[in-house]
């Protein structure tokens, strides 16, 4: 779903807030403070918008270089022949047996 963005609630809450208080306002005033409740409603929005901007500026993890949070290469690993256990591909011997990996 797309977001309406504040000043389209702005300008919908005057037309409606002008239209309804010229034409008869004695019928129309329900639809004024309709109009009135969207004027809040864009202001409140535009005012948040910008705090939210000012809060991404000021985030730390902006400053960050993107290639920071790319995993690391997977190291390779193998077995001992005798034990089993799973040891370093830069290991040459086996932590738990001792026996010489190749």
């Amino acid at each position: 779903m797309a977001k309406i963005h504040g000043i389209v609630y702005l300008i919908i809450g005057l037309f409606i807030s002008i239209a309804s208080y010229y034409i008869k306002y004695d019928k129309l005033y329900p639809f004024f403070y309709v109009g009135l409740l969207f004027i809040t409603f864009g202001v409140a929005k535009i005012v948040i918008g910008f705090i939210n901007k000012e809060e991404k500026k000021q985030s730390p993890l902006n400053r960050l270089n993107p290639n920071q949070f790319r995993q690391a290469p997977k190291q390779q690993y193998k077995r001992c022949p005798t034990c089993g256990n799973v040891a370093r591909a830069s290991d040459n011997f086996c932590a738990r047996c001792g026996n010489r990996l190749y």
